[in-house]
């Protein structure tokens, strides 16, 4: 991402928002230049010791949204947009580190041994003592079974929904979007599940 930090007030990339106030653009590779970009700043600078993004301080929030828009143009109705983007980079990086530095081994002791340097020493020691409170455990074995429940897949790889509808559009105007009903189908018709990033 160092050619996005590096990028000049007048080399910013402009980024549209369609009726659902998700980001779209006339090149799609901005978007997901935008999504690489937001993903890196909130785990650059948003502290994995937070216990949930709502809680991660709304001058933070504001400083990374102002550094976002040095780099690109976004109408203000995308901070939204940005801030969902963020926490859901902010959470998967969150989830992985645990799995990678913490569920992988039995013992703190052995935790310690194998710390990442991607995360402070402090907030790793803060880090261990969250995950090994019992209600938080609970609460987290309680997740992963729900996840388990989930039927429905993406197949969309990384690009966005949103994106995949733009064209749609473009190249139909008059074809309903996903997950409509067109007037002219029948009332028993299954509307294909609408969404938001997939993975």
């Amino acid at each position: 991402m160092s050619k996005v930090h590096g990028r000049n007030p007048d080399e910013k990339k402009v980024i549209s928002l369609n009726e659902k106030g998700q980001a779209i653009s006339e090149n799609d590779g901005d978007v997901a230049e935008l999504s690489n970009f937001l993903g890196t700043l909130a785990r650059d600078n948003v502290s994995l010791t937070y216990i949930n993004w709502h809680v991660v301080p709304d001058q933070l929030k504001l400083k990374l949204w102002e550094y976002t828009l040095g780099k690109y143009v976004i109408p203000d109705d995308g901070q939204t947009w940005v801030y969902n983007t963020m926490n859901s980079a902010w959470k998967l990086h969150k989830c992985r580190m645990k799995k990678k530095h913490y569920t992988a081994y039995n013992t703190d002791e052995e935790r310690m041994e194998h710390k990442t340097d991607r995360i402070p020493l402090e907030d790793f020691k803060m880090l261990l003592k969250y995950w090994g409170d019992e209600s938080v455990q609970k609460l987290a074995e309680e997740n992963t079974e729900h996840r388990k429940a989930l039927v429905e897949t993406h197949t969309l790889g990384r690009k966005p929904v949103s994106l995949v509808i733009e064209k749609m559009k473009k190249s139909d105007p008059n074809h309903a979007n996903p997950g409509e009903v067109s007037s002219d189908q029948d009332d028993n018709s299954t509307p294909m599940p609408q969404g938001g990033t997939t993975s």
